[in-house]
């Protein structure tokens, strides 16, 4: 009986030890797979971060261009042209905001449901609605032809950044398995026209005046929505036909046309069977909010300068919906 109870306790013993190796070694291979794990994760998100040293070829620049940043991180670069100062800005900004710019692309082409899921569908057909797509393709064709040819400088510097980082895009890229489509011309503007809508706050609200003025006679709807006010003192009047301007360059003048809005273009506009829908009464509508902007006169400054200044009212957002960079080239500092 004695034996019998001490081989029972050597083998309890052996079967212990057996399953506390088992234990640890499972232990270790999950620490070693989530360690290879962060550690695949860290190098993966920081191998698409900017290079911030050293040279890179960029197909398509005629001449050298130097990219220096300063302590917050803005690009300054300085090109022999125009057109590779804007191709290098174009790089650059992919560089540092690609999937941003591929966000702000398909928004205003109605496209984020395809990678985002349903729950950006109803904006996505709302963005459809208004057809800025449309309009951003209309813009670029109807651009002159300097001004196209900016655009597409820079659409060929995000497109040679996408074109040499495949394997390294951010990380976003990865996470929702797709790869950015080529950038246009038409995307620069788009990005424009979300800021365009962003910004206005009351089509809505005017689409439903619009559908009230239809219904009503000329004096309700006057008494309803009033225009004009004792108080009104405008420090500009209205302008016929178009307005000539002297370029800043005092190259060939600026033309700009101020055609008439009257009631009769809204109810042509109104009258589609797309935009009417979009005048549907809505549950509620948001307070509009408006811009604040200064200017001081030069005989306050210390440069003797005017100063411009403008607070657009716009949310916060990580990252920042603006990008800073500085420009320079041949007959051309901006920033």
């Amino acid at each position: 009986m004695a034996t019998a109870t001490l081989d029972q306790q050597r083998s309890s013993r052996g079967t212990r030890r057996v399953f506390f190796r088992a234990l640890v070694s499972g232990l270790i291979a999950v620490l070693l797979i989530a360690g290879s794990l962060v550690a695949w994760l860290y190098w993966r998100a920081h191998a698409c971060l900017p290079q911030l040293d050293g040279a890179v070829e960029v197909a398509g620049l005629e001449a050298p261009v130097e990219v220096s940043r300063d302590a917050r991180g803005v690009p300054h670069i300085r090109a022999r042209s125009l057109e590779d100062a804007v191709l290098a800005q174009g790089y650059v900004t992919a560089q540092d905001r690609l999937w941003q710019m591929d966000m702000s692309r398909r928004l205003a082409r109605g496209e984020l449901s395809e990678v985002l899921g349903r729950r950006t569908i109803e904006l996505d057909i709302e963005n459809r609605k208004l057809g800025l797509a449309e309009a951003a393709d209309r813009a670029v064709r109807e651009l002159d032809p300097q001004s196209r040819e900016v655009l597409a400088a820079y659409a060929r510097g995000v497109n040679a950044f996408i074109g040499s980082h495949k394997d390294r895009l951010p990380i976003e890229f990865l996470l929702l398995r797709y790869q950015p489509q080529a950038w246009r011309e038409a995307d620069s503007i788009g990005v424009a026209l979300n800021m365009a809508k962003r910004l206005n706050t009351s089509w809505r609200t005017d689409l439903m005046r619009e559908r009230l003025r239809r219904e009503l006679t000329p004096q309700l709807y006057a008494d309803l929505f009033p225009d004009r006010s004792p108080l009104d003192h405008p420090v500009a009047e209205p302008v016929a036909g178009p307005v000539r301007a002297a370029h800043p360059d005092g190259g060939r003048a600026l033309v700009s046309e101020f055609p008439s809005t009257g009631t009769a273009d809204l109810r042509a506009a109104t009258s589609k069977a797309e935009v009417a829908l979009l005048a549907e009464p809505a549950d509620d509508f948001d307070l509009a909010l408006g811009s604040n902007n200064w200017v001081v006169s030069g005989a306050h400054t210390q440069s003797g300068k005017p100063l411009l200044a403008n607070e657009p009212h716009l949310s916060q957002s990580v990252p920042s919906v603006w990008y800073q960079i500085e420009l320079e080239a041949t007959g051309l500092i901006v920033a």
